[in-house]
């Protein structure tokens, strides 16, 4: 553990240094969640709650955990040097479609690449956001296996890191897409201003000093009513000091949170509004507007990921 904290500390830093109150969700279960069907809904929720927080604890020292380096469990700190670096923290919009250029650490296997494609390509079925191979822009992620689920929040300028290591990856894409809303903007559902309407915070169960991991703020996902299903919340027994709950629903007690499947139709349409967009990259107005050209060419490395999936076979035999 000793060694991995100077180069979390590095990572932290190293994007400055680069560039010097609504109604409830109607639906209050897992609303469009997949469900595994080898599952009972215990079991599901069970499963669910060996979450990112549990997965990222071995990083946290426990004598101090005000001193870690990740907020919420797994929001990486802003860099003391953010202030010279993106001046917004959203993605830029061209024609509408949003690109987020990425390159992918190559320690990965097939199976956790193709987990992380997985979770790509449902960014571009359902949004506007465009997952593209890095070509020499200023502003991009690097995923990479440490030990641990984490990420900034927003662009933060020049490379960014989202880690993604394999404990992260063994469940399907779920995780993945939460670290990615990480990156487009959005915080955790449970930590809404508005969220005491919705759940209760439950502090006597909370491991002593982790309490600041359930901090109210306003956020971007405000922009629709509160979800028990999005995959940004966290589930049941996040930080739990005993096994038992630390975040309790108000409206259904059995009610089902922090899953970790797909898309929530919330999580959907919070990123639709806030990137003012529609999934097929039309503006909302409806006026058409030329759209960058993300077809796939084997001699062009900056495509979406989509396209890439359907034309790579087409490719590798020409």
């Amino acid at each position: 553990m000793e060694g991995l904290w100077p180069w979390v500390l590095i990572l932290v830093c190293l994007p400055g240094l680069i560039l010097g109150a609504p109604s409830a969700s109607h639906c209050t279960g897992a609303c469009g969640t997949r469900f595994s069907e080898d599952l009972t809904p215990e079991e599901t929720q069970t499963s669910w709650d060996k979450d990112i927080p549990a997965i990222n604890q071995g990083l946290i020292p426990e004598e101090s955990p005000e001193s870690s380096f990740l907020l919420e469990g797994d929001i990486l700190r802003p860099s003391p040097f953010r202030l010279f670096s993106a001046a917004s923290s959203k993605w830029p919009k061209n024609g509408g479609v949003v690109e987020v250029p990425f390159l992918l650490s190559g320690k990965y296997d097939k199976p956790s690449r193709q987990v992380i494609l997985e979770a790509f390509a449902e960014f571009e079925r359902s949004t506007c956001i465009r997952f593209v191979a890095y070509n020499g822009q200023r502003d991009f992620i690097s995923i990479i296996p440490m030990s641990g689920c984490f990420s900034s929040i927003g662009r933060s300028g020049g490379m960014q890191v989202v880690s993604l290591g394999p404990s992260c990856l063994q469940r399907g894409p779920g995780i993945v897409l939460h670290e990615l809303m990480h990156v487009l903007g959005f915080w955790h559902e449970h930590s809404r201003a508005d969220r005491d309407r919705y759940i209760r915070v439950n502090w006597n169960e909370i491991l002593p000093g982790f309490e600041m991991n359930f901090i109210k703020s306003r956020s971007s996902n405000m922009l629709v009513p509160y979800d028990y299903s999005s995959v940004m919340h966290y589930g049941r027994l996040a930080f739990s000091r005993r096994g038992l709950p630390t975040i309790t629903p108000l409206w259904a007690t059995s009610v089902h949170i922090g899953q970790r499947w797909n898309l929530s139709s919330s999580d959907i349409a919070r990123v639709l509004r806030f990137y003012d967009c529609s999934p097929s990259g039309h503006e909302p107005s409806g006026k058409e507007k030329k759209q960058p050209k993300n077809h796939f060419k084997c001699q062009n490395i900056k495509t979406s990921f989509s396209t890439l999936l359907s034309s790579i076979q087409q490719c590798s035999k020409s």
